[in-house]
């Protein structure tokens, strides 16, 4: 899953996805000059709950989700 979020002209993403290499997720922040940083979780709630805080911190700081694919 990929969210999209704006904060004047930028735009960042963010994704869940399975790990290629085994059954670990990944959570895939893209930045808007292209930086990606890769967290590792083998625990869907570990997850979830990182997912959370990243999304409440993007709020905090001016972004605003503006799409989900």
């Amino acid at each position: 899953m990929i969210w999209f979020f704006e904060r004047e002209r930028d735009r960042l993403r963010y994704e869940i996805r399975h790990h290629v290499a085994g059954t670990d997720f990944e959570l895939v922040v893209t930045y808007p000059d292209g930086r990606q940083r890769v967290e590792r979780a083998a625990d869907p709630r570990e997850l979830l709950v990182r997912t959370g805080l990243l999304r409440s911190a993007l709020v905090r700081d001016g972004w605003r989700a503006i799409g989900v694919r």
